[in-house]
């Protein structure tokens, strides 16, 4: 009965580390979209930032390719 009590006691603990896990990755990737991003045909480059809980962004480069 008593090795019972442990793989339950065992089993509940490895879930809750589990779900805290889980939920600290959650947090960090909240604001994985902040940063300088360029497209993949590298014309524009952006940057997304957040300030007072809204996120923002802005246009830092635009090359202008000539076609020809």
């Amino acid at each position: 009965m008593k090795n019972i009590h442990e793989n339950v006691t065992i089993f509940v603990l490895l879930s809750i580390f589990v779900a805290i896990c889980s939920f600290t990755n959650k947090i960090q990737q909240k604001d994985a979209i902040t940063g300088k991003w360029q497209e993949e045909s590298k014309v524009k480059t952006i940057e997304i930032y957040k300030a007072n809980d809204e996120y923002f962004w802005k246009i830092l480069t635009n090359k202008h390719q000539d076609k020809g």
